[in-house]
């Protein structure tokens, strides 16, 4: 606590007003980023650096302690323990006046109060301390705001003085300086009309999103691993993960919800019940032992399928944006021993990836099944 006022002055002053409003003015990130004309983002990783920077002088200082523990002691600091002296000296002056003739009881009496008046003297210090805050902030831009405006007075001055230097233009010279005024007009009038067209249509595309056209067929001799970047992506890497029992790349392309894992959960469960209990408790203690959950209860029987029938191809028969973040995809299932099924999908972005979103109405038949 003795180092934490040097540690908040080394910090630059975007970063120290950042600390200050956060954590002493109680602002949230919103209100702090309309303050320091930020996003809020923005403002939260500046909030964030400016604890990384009072961490590391604390360390240079030898006090290691995390930027968690320092957000909580520079809100503790902004409110403030009342020190020993002053109860002390609350006391004592309440002693003394009370006089030698005060019966034990008013002693006792007073002393009880001792806590009453210590905890109003805290809540003091939380009023005052943001306000001391806030009058030197008022104080810095006070003085900045004076300084703009003798900048500002000085250029009037060497403005008009310009102007008084100059001839007064002749009748040829205004009639080119109107028709030029009138170009920048019509100018700044394009440009805005062109800047509507544009914003009406991109808030048309959004709100009825074209269908794109689907691609041909692709085949499963031509499925690859081809990440996550896109939807269509995607598609083509969880089906080639199906094929060759790849666990980990079909984890990494689906996302389940809580509804469809608590399905699967119960589709295992009920799985178990019919089976024999010893059989069902070596499959359990295998799944537990290899850390399976609802992907792989997902997967096994596409991999099972895929292992009787043959997954041939799949062709995309429509796509389609839903949101900026989320398309659907239908596709129709080729495969060697069995008819073709149609099968829908939904994608979500999450971060740089796409992954495909189970949920129960998602769950293709063969795990229903």
């Amino acid at each position: 606590m003795p180092l934490l006022d040097g540690a908040i002055g080394s910090l630059s002053a975007r970063d120290r007003d950042a600390v200050v409003m956060r954590f002493f003015d109680k602002q949230d990130f919103r209100s702090l980023a309309a303050t320091l004309e930020l996003n809020e983002d923005a403002a939260q990783k500046r909030v964030s650096r400016a604890l990384e920077k009072l961490r590391r002088y604390f360390e240079r200082r030898g006090v290691a302690v995390s930027t968690l523990t320092l957000s909580g002691l520079i809100a503790a600091h902004g409110v403030g323990a009342v020190p020993a002296a002053l109860a002390s000296a609350i006391a004592g002056n309440a002693v003394a006046q009370a006089g030698a003739a005060a019966t034990p009881f008013l002693v006792s009496l007073f002393m009880a109060n001792v806590k009453t008046i210590a905890v109003s003297a805290v809540v003091l210090a939380a009023v005052t301390t943001p306000l001391v805050f806030q009058h030197t902030a008022i104080s810095r831009l006070r003085a900045e705001n004076q300084r703009l405006l003798q900048q500002v007075a000085a250029q009037n001055e060497s403005t008009r003085a310009t102007a008084a230097a100059t001839p007064a233009p002749s009748a040829d010279n205004r009639e080119l300086l109107q028709l030029r005024a009138e170009v920048a007009r019509l100018r700044r009038e394009q440009t805005k009309l062109t800047k509507v067209g544009a914003e009406k249509k991109s808030s048309s595309s959004v709100a009825q999103p074209p269908a794109t056209s689907p691609p041909e067929t692709v085949s499963s001799e031509t499925w690859t691993d081809r990440g996550f970047g896109s939807p269509m992506d995607t598609l083509q890497t969880a089906h080639w993960a199906i094929r060759n029992a790849n666990v980990e790349k079909f984890r990494q392309s689906v996302m389940i919800t809580d509804d469809a894992r608590r399905k699967l959960h119960d589709l295992l469960a009920k799985m178990a019940a019919k089976a024999d209990p010893a059989e069902a408790a070596k499959v359990l203690d295998e799944i537990e032992k290899r850390g399976w959950d609802a992907e792989e209860g997902l997967l096994f029987p596409m991999i099972a399928q895929n292992q009787k029938h043959g997954y041939k191809s799949y062709r995309v028969l429509t796509e389609n944006v839903t949101q900026p973040d989320e398309h659907q995809i239908t596709i129709q299932l080729e495969m060697n021993t069995a008819p073709a099924e149609t099968r829908q999908f939904r994608f979500k972005q999450f971060g740089d990836a796409w992954k495909q979103v189970i949920d129960v109405p998602d769950l293709p038949p063969e795990v229903r099944n």
